[in-house]
């Protein structure tokens, strides 16, 4: 399922290196995990549904934090505090790669 997505270039991100706040780290979700978006927050959850996740799938899936903070959903959605806006001055660009 992610690696179709991987294909057309979803695996890359770009954030305000100055808005990331605490250490970076990918990992699997965690119950109660959320997504902060521009209109609210959302459950990663509820995402998965939303997005038509495999349910076997949704434990595998990565997801970028810094902190208790979800960043991105890979493949999925970005959160809306670590975006890059006119202001940014330092871009930090992550990509992921299947193993």
């Amino acid at each position: 399922w992610l690696s179709d997505r991987q294909e057309t270039g979803e695996n890359i991100e770009c954030f305000d290196h100055d808005k990331v706040k605490g250490v970076l780290f990918c990992r699997t979700r965690k119950t109660g995990d959320f997504i902060r978006l521009q209109k609210g927050r959302k459950k990663i959850k509820e995402l998965y549904i939303d997005e038509k996740v495999p349910r076997g799938e949704r434990e595998r899936l990565p997801l970028i934090a810094a902190g208790d903070e979800i960043l991105w959903a890979v493949g999925l959605r970005t959160a809306q505090a670590g975006r890059p806006d006119e202001h940014t001055k330092t871009y930090l660009h992550i990509r992921i790669e299947k193993a």
